[in-house]
This record gives C-alpha cells, structure tokens and sequence, in this order.
C-alpha cells in the first residue's frame, strides 16, 4: 500500500486549530496572503503558514493535519 502525499495546499476550513471562528479563520488567511504579496486567486501552502508562524513543518502539519 502506498503512502498518500500530504496536501500542501491550504483552505481557510484548515485553520480551525489556529482560530475559533469562520470569520476569524477567514482574517487569517486573508492576512498570511497578503503577508506573501499572493494574489486572491492563488491559495496559501504550508510552506507559508510555517513562515508566518515562524514554527517547523513538523509542527505546522501537526496542527493542521494532526499527523
């Protein structure tokens, strides 16, 4: 059986252990785009959650995927 590739891509729904609420979830994902100068038809990656939050990969798909 082959190991599934984690997903790299992020939505604002993956943010759920970072803020309580869809606004709140909404803000930050909003708020890391424009951190990175994205434009609003691109979506954010791990890679960029991890630089915002200045934390390791490990840690970053820990809270997001809980692996």
């Amino acid at each position: 059986m082959e190991k599934k590739t984690p997903r790299v891509i992020l939505y604002p729904d993956d943010l759920h252990n970072f803020c309580a609420c869809d606004k709140a979830r909404y803000k930050l994902y909003n708020h890391i785009r424009q951190e990175f100068n994205l434009p609003k038809s691109k979506r954010i990656t791990i890679y960029h959650l991890r630089d915002y939050f200045n934390i390791s990969l490990v840690d970053a798909r820990q809270a997001i995927f809980g692996e």
